[in-house]
């Protein structure tokens, strides 16, 4: 790969950082900010789950603009979106107010999802692109670890706002550096052929040391229908549920665990600073999972290994249940949690990348994510209203097990041929 594609990646990594930081900035501010304003638990949910709503809006409208216009720039919009709703909360009053803004911040960080993955999938070589998604899926957790660290600090000293205004210069800083660096992707380009998109292809070509085009190269059959109902036509319809299936699940378990880990060990008998510090070994673990799970993808079955991963998130959910109240045992368990979940979400955008040819590739990960979104949203949402009933935390953990093991299923009987379709960057 060359230094052109290595750079390219460097940046999609960089946004996916931002964006880490930004969506699970409420997972680290939430508890002051419970405190602070007087929230019940189900309240507080809201919070957790209005950016992942947001979220939600912004992988499944704006994927399909996506696929119309460009990856980059709804990256570059998706970055104004992000720091508008950052900026804005730091000035929010209420519980309203700061829930309507996380939703807004959502929708930017969903927008760019899709298309930051889909860039970094074409601008890898096949040897690498398994490498380089979990590589860049490590941001995601990494931008949420420098987000827990960075809030210990800064509401101690400047209070909870502070936090945000951090993560709304981060995203402003990246706006004018995307649109004058990141690249446009190749299979778009291809795809759409402009009047000027040749010449703009062998301009990216000779950047990444290859032979220049005298026409277009072949692509593959493009599907009759674009948008959603390309998904849905019976070439795709099995894949297209399965993966809906495995992404609802894996993002059910996930958004549960990373926004409440850190407030049920506080409820459990840790300190404030043990539950974050619980929460940023979680993320840690999925940092070293997901880049584990990327360089195993380019040496073994993508599909085996993510049945694996999802199959072991079960066992450690279920482990996490037992060792609540004692800290040393439940920072070791709440690595492995991220470890397993974390890394089987970097399989599933990897595996999801296969599935769809370029004119539905962004729409196809756009909606998975989307639909994942919706588990997302409901997961921080129940656990709170069953914690105001009178849940205990093992029971929660124990109930959110489950849903690893259908995503488990819902790879299992993903097509195999499915996994083998790659782009046309080679």
């Amino acid at each position: 790969m060359s230094r052109f594609q290595i750079a390219a990646i460097a940046l999609c990594f960089v946004v996916l950082l931002l964006d880490g930081f930004d969506a699970l900035v409420m997972s680290f501010t939430g508890p002051t900010i419970s405190d602070e304003w007087g929230l019940s638990s189900t309240s507080l949910g809201i919070l957790f789950s209005s950016s992942l709503v947001g979220m939600a809006v912004g992988a499944v409208s704006l994927s399909a603009l996506a696929d119309r216009v460009g990856r980059r720039p709804v990256i570059v919009l998706s970055l104004v979106i992000v720091t508008a709703g950052m900026l804005a909360s730091a000035f929010a009053g209420s519980l309203q107010q700061l829930a309507l803004l996380r939703f807004l911040t959502g929708t930017g960080i969903g927008a760019a999802l899709a298309s930051v993955n889909i860039i970094v999938a074409e601008y890898s070589s096949k040897k690498w692109r398994g490498l380089a998604i979990g590589v860049v899926q490590t941001a995601y957790p990494l931008g949420a670890t420098l987000g827990g660290a960075l809030a210990v600090l800064l509401i101690e000293r400047s209070g909870w706002e502070a936090v945000f205004l951090v993560g709304a210069a981060g995203s402003a800083v990246m706006i004018p550096v995307i649109m004058l660096y990141l690249p446009e992707s190749l299979d778009f380009l291809v795809s759409r052929r402009t009047p000027d998109a040749l010449q703009k292809i062998n301009r990216q070509l000779a950047r990444m040391g290859q032979s220049e085009l005298d026409d277009y190269p072949p692509v593959s059959a493009s599907p009759e229908k674009t948008g959603v109902g390309g998904l849905l036509t019976p070439a795709f319809l099995r894949s297209t549920v399965l993966l809906w299936l495995a992404f609802f699940m894996v993002m059910f378990c996930l958004y549960f665990t990373l926004n409440w880990t850190p407030k049920l060990l506080i409820e459990s008998g840790l300190s404030t600073s043990e539950g974050i510090s619980g929460g940023i070994v979680l993320h840690i673990g999925g940092i070293i999972g997901q880049l584990i799970l990327g360089f195993a993808a380019g040496h073994f079955d993508l599909r085996r290994l993510l049945m694996i991963y999802y199959g072991t998130a079960v066992l450690a959910m279920i482990g996490f249940a037992f060792v609540l109240g004692e800290l040393q045992l439940a920072l070791v368990v709440a690595w492995l949690n991220g470890f397993f979940v974390l890394g089987a979400i970097t399989g599933s955008y990897t595996v999801t990348h296969g599935v769809y040819p370029t004119k539905i590739r962004t729409t196809g990960l756009g909606w998975a994510i989307g639909i994942g979104r919706i588990g997302a949203i409901a997961s921080p949402l129940i656990a709170g209203l069953m914690l105001d009933r009178g849940a205990d935390v093992a029971t929660l953990y124990l109930l959110f097990s489950t849903s690893m093991l259908f995503g488990m299923l819902a790879i299992m009987l993903l097509p195999r041929k499915e996994s083998g379709r790659v782009g046309t960057t080679p």
